[in-house]
């Protein structure tokens, strides 16, 4: 299935006494969404006796594409003269492979962390919808940690006229992450000092590199994530916009309108409107706030409540 998570997976269960399809997550706006339209066509052809069906998205009426994310935040990232500083999910590969390509068509280096390397490394095993680590458009970034030593080389050691050697600085990262402390294309803060040359994808646990690299002036931060939607994250929220006042760093995304963020899940139209081509006897909505939504459009939703058992 099309999702923001790669490995979403709807399953179709033929029983003894019926069939179940359960969707998962699912939408059709994202660059695979041609897997989402085939299952929904391969479905509509069994005799399918319950949907199972998500419904995160159920009261929105429209999908911001992850074309349309390509789009926009293309278009700020040639407007912008300084560092381009973005935010996204680790595990959100479709929206690395936009950034990615933005990288790639406006001349500049994504710099991404190790995680978000290790699990490229790991995807290339299976598929090659992803590019490697070592990719020419990619950087792998060396936050500094603990110690503090990464790009630095002016400690003297207990040894006359000896730095901190490797294993000194190894301490400071955990075993699976050293190995990419030695790739030919890791970097470290001093070597952004070329800021127009880069995209720094930077979480919001990371915002405390920007100590270090002192965005200049005309610099960008992108906000490819959702827009806050409860008290926990209106206060991240706020935090950010925090940082980013400090350092003039320019702000988009805050808001849906700007559409630098796909949704890894269908509105509320898509899945009606899938439903109604999958055509079970009965609807069950999970995953969502508003499981009453689909009763106005469907005459064959059930809810189900907890400790409750449903009869095929």
């Amino acid at each position: 299935m099309d999702h923001s998570l790669p490995g979403a997976t709807a399953f179709l269960i033929h029983a003894s006494e019926g069939s179940i399809l359960y969707t998962g997550d699912y939408r059709f706006h994202g660059y695979l969404g041609c897997k989402t339209r085939d299952m929904v066509e391969a479905a509509s052809a069994e005799d399918i006796d319950v949907v199972i069906t998500e419904g995160t998205r159920i009261e929105e009426s429209a999908s911001t594409s992850e074309a349309e994310v390509y789009m926009n935040a293309k278009r700020l990232v040639e407007q912008t003269e300084g560092l381009v500083v973005t935010t996204f999910p680790v595990r959100d590969l479709s929206r690395f492979r936009t950034y990615h390509r933005i990288a790639g068509e406006t001349g500049r280096k994504l710099v991404i962390g190790f995680s978000q390397a290790y699990l490229l490394d790991q995807f290339n095993k299976h598929t090659d919808l992803y590019p490697p680590p070592d990719d020419p458009d990619l950087c792998l970034f060396a936050e500094r940690k603990s110690w503090g030593l990464a790009g630095r080389d002016d400690y003297d050691s207990n040894v006359d006229g000896l730095c901190f050697p490797g294993n000194i600085c190894d301490q400071d990262y955990q075993t699976w992450e050293r190995e990419y402390l030695r790739r030919d294309n890791t970097i470290n803060y001093l070597d952004m000092a070329e800021q127009s040359e880069y995209i720094l994808v930077c979480g919001y646990f990371q915002l405390n590199e920007l100590v270090d690299l002192q965005p200049v002036p005309g610099s960008k931060y992108i906000r490819s994530i959702t827009e806050p939607f409860d008290d926990e994250m209106k206060l991240d929220a706020e935090r950010v916009k925090n940082w980013l006042d400090l350092f003039k760093l320019e702000l988009h995304g805050m808001s849906n309108d700007d559409r630098l963020h796909a949704s890894g899940h269908a509105d509320g139209a898509q899945v009606v409107e899938t439903l109604k081509k999958l055509n079970p006897k009965t609807v069950i909505p999970v995953h969502t706030e508003n499981p009453d939504f689909l009763k106005n459009h469907l005459d064959n939703v059930e809810k189900v409540g907890y400790n409750t058992t449903h009869s095929l």
